[in-house]
């Protein structure tokens, strides 16, 4: 597939100033091979059909607002959420290239807990979670977990007290909050060992960042034209990359080799006003340090952050370079939004995950795949028409198979599928 792929791409361009003949024998080749590349649609069958369902993990919802944390990278799946089929209790799963899942109980603290962001890698994890007072309050804290040290426990095995937790169950850190209160979004990501967890408070950016001696919480010094509305943080293997949207709808970049200290990115913006950030993700395997930053296209609002538009631009990130990689539109299909929640790279492809949005607001996964700025769209039936159900994480396995997990959009039942190796 990579080879046809390739030929299509890369079809012959007529050069302004080169000679008359050679401008005809270039326009020939480009015609004739034009007329015989095969659809983009059809190239990117291998990445957008051919998923099958792995594991099943239904669960009846606790709270009415229940949600499911999950993170991806390096052929691990995790997901933060309620334990068991009925219990209230919170887990963090993790499964590596697909295998099954282990569950790591963690301890509750002394009040309502909502997960709303994990981050994970093969050497561990750490999950946020929204505390309230009453599950009818308002947001009132933040609480992180961080997974066992090497050589506890796997999946807190040890015994358990009379309370149900055992002695290697990750106990709960309050994170410190700042004067504005508890952040609207928040987002975590792990990168050369270290733990980030990001969100907007009071028109800024506002970062907790682990430590040995539990988590320092600081607002980053950042060259912003106004206030921010909105900001997500992912890892690209060695280092952080920190995405905002300012007021004025204008996009940020930044990245940080320990969470403290941020450098900014030049980026090109588009030319469209930006509602928010939509991914920011490092892509491909750890070590190529590959990044992929998707914003939402609309209006910045600082009360009410979409998660989904009517467009969605794409941009790769390697190193301080910035390139364009297309922009994912709504399709004919009675979708109305796009909602794009988690990238991975196969070989020359980029995959996207996330939602439909139809007219009346029905919701279906949503995936697409491109290796040269135009975006197809899976139509594998068992897979995207599955009613109130969202793409969260992508991830490629050892064997070259691609792993996502799909959730719930109102219910907290997880699903893994697998795409296999090429075909």
């Amino acid at each position: 597939m990579s080879s046809r792929l390739l030929t299509a791409l890369r079809a012959p361009r007529i050069v302004v100033g080169a000679t008359i003949a050679l401008s005809v024998t270039v326009s020939v080749a480009a015609c004739a091979e034009e007329a015989d590349a095969p659809d983009i649609g059809s190239l990117a069958a291998g990445e957008l059909d051919g998923w099958t369902p792995l594991h099943e993990q239904p669960h009846e919802s606790v709270l009415a607002y229940d949600q499911v944390a999950v993170a991806s990278t390096d052929g691990v799946l995790a997901w933060l959420t309620r334990a068991g089929e009925s219990g209230a209790a919170l887990s963090v799963w993790t499964s590596a290239d697909g295998d099954t899942p282990v569950e790591t109980p963690v301890v509750m603290p002394g009040s309502v807990a909502i997960p709303v962001a994990l981050a994970a890698d093969p050497a561990g994890w750490s999950g946020v979670a929204v505390t309230r007072d009453d599950p009818d309050g308002a947001n009132t804290g933040l609480v992180a977990w961080r997974s066992p040290e090497e050589g506890s426990a796997p999946g807190g095995n040890g015994p358990r007290s009379a309370g149900g937790a055992a002695a290697t169950d990750p106990a709960p850190e309050g994170l410190r909050l700042p004067e504005a209160g508890v952040p609207g979004v928040v987002t975590a990501a792990r990168a050369a060992g270290v733990d980030v967890v990001a969100g907007v408070a009071g028109g800024e950016v506002v970062t907790w960042v682990s430590g040995a001696e539990g988590w320092t919480a600081g607002t980053p010094e950042l060259d912003v034209d106004g206030e921010v509305v909105n900001a997500r943080v992912g890892g690209t293997g060695d280092r952080f990359l920190l995405a905002a949207v300012g007021a004025t709808g204008a996009p940020y970049l930044w990245s940080s080799t320990d969470g403290f200290a941020w450098t900014a990115v030049p980026v090109e913006a588009p030319d469209a006003s930006l509602a928010a950030v939509g991914i920011v993700t490092g892509v491909g395997p750890s070590d190529a340090g590959e990044g992929l930053v998707a914003w939402l296209v609309g209006e910045p609002s600082a009360t009410e952050v979409p998660r989904e538009a009517a467009e969605v631009v794409v941009q790769r990130v390697e190193g301080t370079t910035i390139t364009d990689a297309g922009t994912i539109s709504a399709g004919d299909d009675g979708t109305a939004l796009v909602d794009v929640n988690a990238a991975a790279r196969r070989g020359e492809w980029l995959v996207i995950g996330g939602a439909r949005v139809g007219d009346g607001g029905a919701v279906r996964p949503g995936l697409w795949a491109s290796a040269g700025g135009e975006w197809a769209q899976s139509a594998q039936a068992d897979l995207v028409d599955q009613s109130d159900r969202e793409f969260r994480a992508l991830d490629g396995g050892a064997d070259g198979s691609l792993y996502g997990v799909i959730t719930g959009r109102s219910s907290i039942d997880v699903d893994v599928w697998r795409s296999e190796g090429e075909r």
